[in-house]
């Protein structure tokens, strides 16, 4: 009986752990049944990189330097030629690649021998100055035009740095391309950021250029100058719009230079703000803003960045009937002249420019009367 009672115990235990159906009166209760989990020894496969040759040594170090691997191994068991004497030469060509150049501050290495299996090893170590977070932002162009197209793209967004590997790369002028393209746009580019730029290698026709944007003020700050700088030149060029493309130009220099009463601005890094929002005046400041209001009111306007005597000065070359003349708004504002003053290449002794980038200025052959004021 005793032997009895102990089996149908068991039995009760095995269905119990079994996971399989149970019946109790008209109720049914299903579990799923599941395996334990077993853990199985995955499969001893070598991950230790191997190069045969000059171009794979030198592809396996670069796919270290892209994958941020500081240090690392490669088997060269089975290389061809000389190993320990043509690694002196893939690290001199590495030196010339642009990643390579980029991203290792330094880097050395090793031969050793693994006696359990017999292989020859090469140990790679670097110190490293890039993540590859850091290597895998890099963005492709080509040539100097679209590099700094990709430069003043990133400030519209206020990014604070931007890396580009440039094929067929040639010097570009960075800053100015900035400078120029925020001036050109102060609805888009309230701030011109101060800019640094650093070109790995020193040579070769592929290159890394980083550039870092510094501004003055917080990105936040930045949205909310802008905002106001759009929202008063585009009110501005409501009110100034004119069919008489004279009268256009006319409303627009009382519009500038009769608003407010300006003090001489002590900086120049947010020009068209600092002249609509602070009152300070500065020649950056009036050109930015006269290019973009005769643009909209469909006067042909350029800004023409030069000097004055020696110092980077801002003014602007107007197109009248297909008659171009200078423009300097901040010289009328020291002057107290609110009529346009509109000047030809002659007269701007003090002036110096690339002549060949915008149109000519001629003084006309008669007296024929194309201008509104002339003024020395």
């Amino acid at each position: 009986m005793k032997r009895r009672l102990l089996a149908f115990t068991l039995v009760l235990v095995l269905l119990g752990l079994s996971g399989c159906s149970w019946i109790k009166d008209e109720y049914t209760s299903v579990a799923v049944h599941q395996e334990p989990y077993v853990y199985t020894e995955p499969e001893n496969e070598d991950t230790i990189p191997t190069a045969g040759n000059a171009n794979v040594l030198k592809s396996r170090i670069s796919a270290f330097v892209r994958s941020s691997v500081s240090r690392g191994q490669i088997d060269v068991t089975d290389y061809s030629g000389d190993v320990r004497a043509e690694i002196i030469e893939v690290f001199e060509e590495l030196k010339a690649d642009p990643i390579y150049a980029y991203a290792v501050d330094y880097s050395d290495y090793e031969f050793f021998a693994d006696e359990a299996d017999g292989k020859s090893l090469l140990e790679i170590r670097m110190v490293l100055r890039r993540s590859s977070e850091e290597i895998a932002a890099i963005v492709n162009v080509v040539g100097a035009e679209n590099a700094k197209t990709r430069a003043v793209e990133a400030l519209d967004g206020m990014e604070a740095a931007l890396t580009m590997k440039v094929s067929n790369y040639e010097k570009t002028d960075f800053e100015a391309a900035v400078r120029r393209y925020c001036l050109e746009h102060p609805t888009r580019t309230v701030e011109v950021p101060e800019i640094s730029v650093q070109v790995y290698p020193d040579v070769g026709s592929t290159r890394i250029v980083e550039l870092h944007y510094s501004y003055s003020t917080t990105r936040e700050e930045l949205r909310g100058r802008r905002s106001s700088v759009q929202t008063t030149l585009n009110s501005a060029a409501h009110l100034v719009r004119s069919d008489d493309r004279r009268e256009c130009l006319r409303q627009v220099c009382t519009y500038l230079l009769g608003r407010n009463t300006y003090s001489p601005a002590q900086t120049q890094n947010a020009p068209v703000y600092q002249l609509l929002n602070q009152q300070q005046a500065a020649d950056a400041g009036f050109a930015s803003a006269a290019n973009y209001l005769l643009n909209e009111c469909g006067v042909e306007c350029f800004l023409v960045l030069g000097e004055k005597n020696g110092t980077p000065y801002a003014w602007n070359i107007v197109n009248l009937d297909g008659k171009c003349f200078h423009l300097d708004l901040m010289r009328q504002w020291e002057n107290g002249i609110q009529e346009p003053v509109l000047l030809y290449d002659t007269q701007r002794t003090e002036y110096t420019w690339d002549a060949e980038q915008y149109p000519a200025c001629p003084e006309p052959a008669t007296e024929e009367d194309g201008t509104l004021t002339q003024a020395p």
